[in-house]
């Protein structure tokens, strides 16, 4: 089954297989919850567009090394707090 010497379970990652499978259920959910959670899911995406194209307008400015990161992290956490208030008001953080 895998190299000899390894549990299953590391077999199991080492034949690339759990990528995949993590993948595909994680798509799979999200699909679901995009139309059942279409009102959060819409606005996300534009969010997520919008930060994009920041994201790539202030590669492109080429700041200094440390406004760079401090930048993206700031985008990143931009993006964040808007989706967990998006889902918070729409009250979808737990089970359908």
């Amino acid at each position: 089954m895998g190299k000899p010497g390894t549990t299953e379970r590391v077999s199991w990652c080492h034949q690339r297989r759990a990528p995949r499978r993590v993948r595909r259920s994680t798509t799979e959910r999200a699909l679901v919850d995009a139309e059942r959670l279409f009102f959060v899911f819409g606005p996300l995406s534009l969010a997520m567009t919008g930060g994009a194209v920041v994201a790539l307008v202030v590669g492109w400015v080429r700041p200094a090394p440390w406004l760079l990161a401090l930048l993206l992290v700031a985008i990143l956490s931009t993006l964040w707090s808007f989706a967990v208030s998006r889902f918070m008001r729409a009250d979808a953080l737990g089970e359908p």
